[in-house]
């Protein structure tokens, strides 16, 4: 029987090819015409009567994304997203990774990195408010890594920085750079403030030992054992603890 772990694989490895064909059929292709983060680089602004239907589709793609974070969390980043896909197999090229798994960062640094995507949302945000957007698109990994804009200097070093923090780090860009990322977790926070329940990862405290096996297999680096359910906004749902826990039923959705 096929297992959970290997269908999340297997989806993964889906998005991922279609979303490569979509790259090397579409002609005049641009990222964004496919990239849910299209609802904030171009809003409604990018919607009229000459916009390729994959722009429209991608629009109203990412807004129900958003709406779904509602309900079941981040699961697009640990199942969709193609650029999540590849950062966090990019990591398993780091020699160091199972020796580095149990050298957590430390929660207070941790919080502050991830304070990153939230600034490159608010940017973002406001570059397309005043329609500035291909300042951004310079430097956006999609667009680079899609050859749908010309390489500069600081387009390179930026493709650099998120191809070694991610083979360093586990789903560097993820945990501290997506602007995707950010603001399904704002909309997470506004679906805890009209108390909606997400489905969540339950942690049996009378069976669990506290071996920390579940947070050294975590891609975001979420402090697992101090919590019953785990309502930490950037958990992607990759099973990792859940894999890694040496206790029968102690994890569970």
């Amino acid at each position: 029987m096929l297992n959970r772990y290997r269908l999340r694989v297997m989806i993964q490895l889906l998005f991922l090819i279609v979303s490569l064909l979509i790259v090397y059929l579409t002609a005049n292709f641009i990222a964004h015409a496919y990239c849910p983060y299209a609802v904030i680089c171009f809003g409604l602004r990018g919607i009229n009567p000459g916009s390729h239907y994959l722009f429209v589709a991608a629009i109203i793609g990412g807004i129900i994304i958003l709406l779904s974070t509602l309900f079941i969390g981040r699961r697009f980043c640990g199942y969709v997203c193609p650029l999540g896909t590849v950062v966090e197999y990019l990591n398993y090229l780091n020699p160091f990774r199972k020796k580095q798994a149990r050298k957590m960062i430390p929660p207070n640094i941790e919080k502050t990195l991830r304070v990153g995507k939230y600034i490159i949302l608010i940017l973002t945000a406001i570059l397309a408010l005043f329609l500035y957007s291909f300042y951004y698109f310079q430097l956006c990994p999609v667009m680079l890594a899609t050859l749908s804009t010309e390489f500069t200097l600081s387009g390179i070093a930026v493709l650099l920085i998120i191809v070694s923090g991610s083979i360093m780090i586990r789903r560097f860009w993820c945990r501290y750079l997506c602007p995707y990322a950010a603001f399904m977790n704002c909309f997470q926070f506004i679906g805890k403030l009209l108390r909606i329940k997400p489905s969540r990862i339950y942690r049996n405290l009378e069976v669990c030992t506290d071996c920390h096996c579940c947070e050294y297999n975590c891609q975001m680096n979420i402090i697992i054992t101090d919590q019953e359910y785990i309502d930490d906004y950037n958990c992607i749902y990759c099973l990792n603890c859940i894999k890694a826990c040496p206790k029968d039923q102690c994890l569970k959705l």
